[in-house]
């Protein structure tokens, strides 16, 4: 197991270093690399595509907090890290704090992992025991590209011939998760009990490759992942650690660095509360930064519940259905809050609305008003 743990080497990558990683992932037969925030480089996001098209490399984001690599690249592998782990040897560990979750997945004890890290060493993590034989700190734009070089320089007709056979084995794959987000979407759920799926996909139909989207969806986070592509570097922001609250402040740093851009905010009930949103909206009014507000109202902390679940299955909140973790009262008007700082708000509890919603609140935010739409999801 020594082997599984190599020894950290900080700096950038030699031509020496660059060439032997090129070399393995030739050798490779089921190579794929796992990322969460290698995106937040711009530039990083072309050269994880261009090798991975080079090297016939699947590309697993998992929580991501930028988008790495564009969801239309058929290297492509989804959010389910977990699908990454079987049947490889070769996985790159890419700008990522969690990989994957131990309880739930394990990798194959075969699999040599090598990680190109911004921080490989995780020095403010109390522990991080993800093995891998190689460990490097380097610029992931940087590295990948000098690797992508070393990869041309030594690829020959034949290598080229045998990735595009690996690629276009992914296209049953891939087309089959595209038909699944494609389901969920279409259902639209009932009034009272909107599908977050369909009131995603609906966004994500409504708003331009370049805008923006500020992910605090927390449990509902795989429907705005899934229902709402992006393809733009730069047009995905989630949480890069901290607590629940941050996205409207997040919302107003993006709308105020990107104002030709819109900015779309994605929050959980619980998280509203806990973005002080009087604070935003003044600001939001004030100076003039429109942003876009949906609320997915599912009355309470779906995570609490969740966790509470899982450590105590057959404890008393299960058996009673009360983990402490709803919000009070039959009428949350979220919406209230950001219109008395001059915000167009609007409820929506039945899904046949939901269109007409969210043009009038996109129309908003294009004159130049902040816009909070407070919507009715299935309940926790």
């Amino acid at each position: 197991m020594a082997q599984q743990h190599g020894a950290v080497r900080s700096g950038g990558l030699s031509a020496e270093q660059a060439g032997a990683i090129a070399e393995r992932l030739m050798r490779a037969e089921r190579p794929v690399a796992i990322t969460a925030y290698l995106g937040r480089n711009p530039a990083a996001v072309p050269a994880l595509e261009a090798l991975a098209l080079a090297c016939g490399i699947r590309v697993f984001e998992f929580t991501p907090w930028a988008m790495s690599i564009s969801r239309d690249s058929p290297c492509f592998g989804g959010f389910d890290s977990a699908q990454a782990l079987q049947g490889t040897d070769l996985g790159l560990l890419l700008d990522v704090d969690v990989p994957w979750l131990p309880r739930f997945a394990s990798p194959d004890a075969a699999t040599d992992w090598l990680q190109i890290d911004v921080d490989p060493l995780k020095k403010d993590f109390p522990m991080w025991g993800f093995a891998a034989s190689l460990r490097l700190q380097a610029d992931c734009a940087t590295a990948l590209a000098q690797i992508h070089q070393a990869v041309l320089a030594r690829a020959d007709a034949a290598f080229h011939q045998c990735v595009a056979a690996r690629i276009a084995g992914w296209a049953g794959v891939n087309a089959e998760r595209r038909r699944q987000v494609a389901a969920a979407a279409a259902d639209p759920g009932r009034v009272g009990a909107i599908s977050a799926a369909h009131l995603c996909a609906l966004l994500g139909a409504a708003i331009a490759p370049e805008d923006i989207v500020v992910n605090e969806a927390i449990r509902n986070s795989p429907a705005v992942l899934t229902q709402i592509p992006r393809s733009v570097p730069g047009t995905l922001i989630g949480s890069a650690g901290g607590g629940l609250g941050y996205s409207g402040g997040m919302a107003l740093g993006a709308k105020l660095a990107q104002p030709g851009r819109r900015v779309l905010q994605i929050v959980g009930d619980g998280g509203f509360h806990f973005s002080t949103p009087t604070s935003v909206y003044a600001v939001a009014q004030r100076e003039r930064l429109p942003i876009f507000t949906v609320v997915l109202d599912n009355g309470g902390w779906q995570a609490v519940k969740e966790a509470v679940a899982r450590a105590h299955p057959g404890g008393e909140a299960v058996s009673a259905n009360d983990f402490q973790a709803r919000l009070g009262g039959e009428h949350r008007h979220f919406e209230q809050v950001a219109m008395a700082f001059g915000a167009h708000g609007e409820a929506v509890a039945d899904p046949a609305a939901l269109p007409a919603a969210i043009a009038r609140c996109l129309a908003a935010v294009d004159r130049g008003q902040a816009a909070v739409l407070n919507v009715a999801i299935s309940p926790m």
